[in-house]
């Protein structure tokens, strides 16, 4: 039963007889039905766990930024002098500047252990040591004066807090089934060499089928991870071993005379 199948993959080697038989269409909407699973998944983590901290992060930009107003590509507002903001969690620090004029190099930013530095007439952030990367806010020329307030960092932050979900929802599936697609393409060659030094005499169909059921574990684990605090350690050796492990397991048990029926 295909919603039971993720379960099976994982808890039952005997299961690995049905799937190797289980037609290319079969497999793959299997895949398909895994990819669901784990966007619904990673979709719940985002909502609760990074929604909320990309809010705080508008949020805090708006209190701690002055008003601002871009007109024309040139930014105004009551700033004094170079205005130095460090995000809470020391994550990143902003320069707001707008009385300047001139480009913005990697020595200002890095003068002031800042990774972000608007100025007059352009945003410009340091990409690595010594190297920046500036845009023009003359090309973001709108009808009438745009004012930056704390209602627009909240209007940003609903913006993003959207588009970060929309495409986690709507791009995870579709790199999911790729990537564990290619996947099963890496580890069927790892089956046949398995097939071979054990013997088994499977047919690269039924190796595929095995490669692609065996990887549920390690992505199973994976999601599991997204409710910790830290990371998965070492994932891709541990996605070789689990999966190579489950694989050799499964031609074992595959080509080993099934027990007869009470």
């Amino acid at each position: 039963m295909l919603l039971i199948d993720p379960i099976n993959s994982v808890t039952s080697l005997q299961f690995y007889r049905r799937a190797a038989r289980h037609s290319l269409a079969r497999a793959l909407f299997y895949l398909f039905y895994l990819s669901i699973i784990v966007t619904l998944v990673s979709g719940y983590v985002v909502w609760r766990r990074l929604l909320p901290r990309l809010s705080a992060e508008f949020s805090w930009l708006g209190k701690a930024l002055p008003t601002l107003t871009l007109d024309k590509g040139r930014l105004s507002g009551d700033v004094k002098a170079p205005l130095v903001l460090v995000e809470p969690h020391h994550f990143f620090s902003v320069v707001v500047d707008p009385s300047r004029v001139k480009p913005v190099t990697a020595e200002d930013l890095e003068s002031k252990h800042a990774q972000v530095y608007v100025s007059q007439d352009a945003l410009t952030i340091l990409k690595q040591p010594g190297v920046v990367q500036s845009f023009d806010l003359g090309q973001m020329r709108r009808d009438a004066p745009l004012r930056i307030d704390a209602k627009f960092w909240d209007a940003t932050g609903k913006a993003a807090a959207s588009m970060t979900l929309l495409v986690v929802l709507l791009g995870l599936p579709v790199f999911f089934f790729l990537w564990k697609l290619l996947a099963t393409a890496f580890y069927s060659v790892m089956a046949l060499a398995l097939n071979s030094m054990l013997e088994a005499r499977l047919s690269y169909r039924e190796l595929f089928n095995v490669a692609l059921y065996a990887q549920t574990f390690f992505v199973a684990l994976r999601l599991l991870f997204l409710f910790f605090p830290r990371p998965m350690p070492q994932p891709l050796l541990i996605a070789l071993i689990s999966t190579s492990a489950y694989i050799g397991l499964a031609i074992k048990t595959i080509s080993a005379p099934a027990a007869p029926a009470a």
